[in-house]
This record gives structure tokens, sequence and C-alpha cells, in this order.
């Protein structure tokens, strides 16, 4: 954005990590969004990969682009860090360089701030493996109060949007993994209003073999030390609470995959369509375009039927 330019609604957040095989498509999800008033900072988290490079190429590409770098590896927490710290817009948007959105998401997404009790919202978000195949779908929630995110992090990430100027909206708690969780309960803890849920699936959220996000062992410590750490649980009040996310793990994913093959079939192949355009348009810096087609979804397993037959009658976790 050029020097003396009025500040964007937006300010989109993009931490990178040795990125460069998914950060194109994550790029230019943003880039091609219906609403272009935002700005788009990108922290690359000093990557050894061509990441840095790419990043170039989108800075000279479009000005509404910003590029910065962290002194020393910290983490995606600690890059987003730097990024709220240069963000100019209203409101702040995160999004994982692994993941992509469908090309109205801003749009739909900033007019729920017109609630001024509104100060998180986040849609619902289509689950992916690193093959594109869909393994499901986790609606949001119409509304989320600090009690229901105390039991499990109910905004994904990727999907968020946060009302800037909020107490305690300037940092992420300074944590490995599971800072995000830490900061929707933080905000929620020190502001009043509440997490509005949007029903379309706006948001592609892959998961990636070997992320952060994707060590088990590492997720259950992280989430005990948040809890006591950011949440202010005495340990024995925090085992408890990560036990009974433990046991709603499980049936979270066994949730969203009843959603997705619950899904009326015209819904489907539309929002198949809309996660296709996005998954096929990662090839390089350019206008987004298409690279090929994106590999079948995964079948609907009949191991999971029983689960299924189960969760129909259970209120979703």
């Amino acid at each position: 954005m050029p020097a003396g330019a009025a500040k964007p609604s937006i300010s989109v957040i993009v931490p990178v990590y040795n990125a460069a095989g998914c950060l194109h498509r994550s790029l230019r999800s943003v880039l091609r969004q219906t609403l272009p008033d935002f700005e788009l900072i990108v922290v690359d988290d000093c990557s050894t990969d061509e990441s840095a490079e790419i990043l170039r190429d989108y800075r000279a590409l479009d000005d509404r682009v910003r590029v910065f770098s962290t002194a020393k590896n910290g983490g995606p927490g600690a890059a987003r860090n730097v990024g709220l710290g240069h963000a100019r817009g209203r409101y702040i948007a995160f999004l994982d360089s692994d993941d992509f959105w469908m090309r109205n998401k801003l749009e739909r997404q900033v007019r729920r701030f017109d609630d001024d009790d509104v100060i998180v919202s986040c849609t619902s978000t289509v689950v992916l493996n690193s093959e594109g195949g869909i393994r499901g779908l986790i609606k949001a929630r119409p509304k989320v109060q600090l009690k229901d995110m105390m039991v499990a992090n109910r905004v994904p990430l990727s999907s968020a949007m946060v009302r800037k100027g909020l107490n305690g909206a300037e940092r992420m708690p300074e944590l490995r993994s599971r800072q995000d969780y830490a900061y929707w309960i933080a905000l929620l803890k020190n502001n009043r209003g509440h997490v509005a849920g949007i029903p379309d699936a706006l948001v592609g959220y892959v998961k990636t073999p070997g992320s952060v996000s994707s060590n088990a062992w590492r997720n259950v410590a992280d989430t005990f030390r948040m809890y006591v750490s950011e949440a202010g649980m005495r340990p024995p009040r925090a085992a408890a609470a990560l036990a009974m996310l433990s046991c709603l793990k499980a049936r979270k994913e066994a949730w969203a995959r009843l959603s997705w093959a619950c899904l009326p079939e015209g819904e489907r192949r539309r929002l198949r369509a809309d996660v296709e355009a996005c998954w096929n348009d990662g090839g390089d810096a350019r206008p987004p375009g298409s690279d090929g087609p994106l590999p079948a979804p995964e079948p609907f397993s009949a191991a999971l039927a029983p689960a299924a037959r189960r969760l129909r009658g259970c209120a979703r976790p």
C-alpha cells in the first residue's frame, strides 16, 4: 500500500515457515477476495526454503502485500505477534500458510461486526488432507461465549476475524502452540461480547503431517500449560478439562465427517467446486487460474457408521 494511502478495513496476517509448497494457494486465496479493502501482512519465521523468494514476488505483484521477518524462529504465535504489531486495519483476520479462503470470505464476515456485541467472528470450515481429499466439515456455532470456549476451542484459527482495539487483542500469548485458543479465551474474559459464527463454509483447513498442530502429545502438554498459565485454572481443574477435551476430540472428528456426509447433494457439489477452485489455484505468483484436477474426496468410511448412528441423536460436541 503506498505511503499516505487510507488505512485498510482489514489486516490479514499470515505466518510462514517453510511453506513454499502451499504458499501460492494460500496467498492467492486472499488476493482474489471479492472485498479488496485489506492489507496482507506476511511474516517469514526464518524459512530455509523458497518461501522468502515467493513472498518477494507477491510484494512486487500487489502493493497490498507487506512482508516482514522474525529475527529468529519463534513459531507461528510469535510471527503473528509481529504481524499484529504492524496491522493497520479495523479488523484482524488470521490465515495459516497451508489453509485457504473461499472468494467471499472477508466480504461475508466483516458484516457480522455491524453488531457491537460481536468481538470475534468465525466461519464453518472444510477439513482436507494434504492431497486435497475432503475429510469433514466443522460447522460454526452461531454464538460462542466464554463458558463454551472453556470446554473446547470453538474458533478455527484460519476462519477468525477480530475487532481491533479490544483489551488483549494486540498480542497473542507467547506459546509454541495453542496460542490461538488462549487468545480467544483472553478476548472473551477481558471484553464484553461474544463470538459470532457464520454457517457457510468459507475456509479450507488442511491437516498437514508434521505441522505444530499435528503433534498429539505436544498438544496435550501445551494445552495443559495453556489452561494453567493463560486461562487461570488450577492444575486439578486443568487436568479435568484436558480429559474432557481429549474425549471430545474423537467425537468432534467423527461429527465433522458426519456433517460432510449429511450435507444435501447440491450443497456438497457447490462447496466441492469452491474448494476445487481454491485448491487448483496454487501455481505461482500470477492472477488466479487452474492447475489441474483435485483428487477425489475421501469416502465416508463404513467403519465410521456406528459412530455416526450414535451421533445422530447427540448434541454437537
